[in-house]
């Protein structure tokens, strides 16, 4: 069985289509991807019409083996899409597929669909009981060195000129938003088609286009990025932007990191999976938190305390200014 990660989807040279296809994970547009692919390639296969099917019950791999059975080379050639719910083990979908197996052939193609946030989820799963004419396709979150190899092909794949500083510049305005960065590229495409896209289209492209979330500020604070967050500061100034709601989300992270350097364990993850913090967002405070000092982040936990205490005296005029402070305190 052939293991496909989404890291290098557009670099896999989708030529033969393979009996069946396990996509598991759970990011939505990487799952879309994987699919159209299949989709285009089944096409060029001459198939053409697909029944879905949305697990809720056992008793449904009966009626998939019926129209597994009824497909011989004299009908037409169909494809079955099989979703599992998300509370499904991975033991029970193997199973499954051990019964369906038998029934594969060149007229029927199945695409099995594993709902599963869990980014080691391969290591649960025995790919050897899987026939051997199969592709998975993982579609979980990816790091930072993942998301540099996924735009490196994905801006193959749409065969746009780009320079690498460029390129670098847009992964680290995208934060590990790789739905974003996905949605981006492809605006670029098409507004700068055939064309030279150097670091100055980027830059004057993201000044036009951008809206600034909290967390591009934090994560620009934590990767150290002063100039960015500065810039992504004087937007919400402009807009006036409600300063308590970045407070709560800056002194969120910022005792997340706190607990990290307390931890003698080095248990982090367990840390960070009860701070329900994002699992694209792991290694970026775990870094942050191996790199500063205990100074610095009480100092900006105790800057941030002053800056609420102003707030809830209506002092508003001068909150901002702090905020430039605080934002060079942490990057510094």
């Amino acid at each position: 069985m052939k293991i496909i990660h989404s890291e290098n989807l557009f670099s896999y040279s989708f030529k033969t289509l393979s009996s069946y296809y396990v996509i598991v994970g759970n990011v939505k547009h990487l799952i879309q991807q994987s699919t159209n692919i299949i989709l285009n390639l089944a096409k060029k296969n001459g198939f053409s019409k697909m029944s879905k099917i949305i697990f809720c019950d056992p008793i449904y791999i009966n009626n998939i083996i019926l129209s597994a059975k009824s497909q011989n080379l004299f009908f037409k050639k169909k494809i079955i899409s099989i979703s599992f719910k998300k509370y499904i083990s991975i033991k029970e979908v193997q199973n499954y597929i051990l019964k369906l197996k038998k029934y594969l052939h060149t007229n029927l193609l199945l695409i099995i669909y594993i709902y599963s946030t869990n980014t080691n989820i391969l290591n649960k799963i025995n790919t050897k009981i899987f026939p051997p004419n199969g592709t998975m396709i993982t579609c979980t979150f990816f790091n930072q060195n993942n998301i540099s190899i996924w735009t490196k092909y994905k801006i193959k794949n749409i065969k746009m000129n780009i320079t690498k500083n460029a390129e670098n510049l847009l992964i680290q305005y995208h934060q590990g938003n790789v739905l974003h960065l996905n949605n981006t590229l492809n605006i670029l495409s098409l507004v700068w088609k055939n064309k030279l896209i150097n670091t100055l289209s980027i830059t004057n492209f993201i000044e036009d286009c951008s809206i600034f979330k909290p967390l591009q500020w934090i994560n620009a604070l934590l990767n150290n990025n002063l100039q960015f967050s500065i810039k992504i500061l004087n937007q919400f100034e402009n807009q006036n932007f409600n300063p308590i709601i970045l407070i709560r989300y800056l002194q969120h992270d910022l005792l997340t990191i706190l607990l990290i350097k307390r931890d003698d364990v080095k248990n982090y993850y367990n840390i960070l999976k009860n701070r329900n913090t994002n699992k694209n967002r792991h290694s970026l405070i775990i870094n942050y938190a191996r790199r500063k000092h205990y100074k610095t982040i009480y100092k900006s936990i105790k800057l941030l305390t002053l800056i609420e205490l102003q707030i809830k005296k209506n002092n508003t005029k001068l909150i901002w200014l702090p905020f430039y402070t605080l934002s060079i305190i942490i990057c510094l």
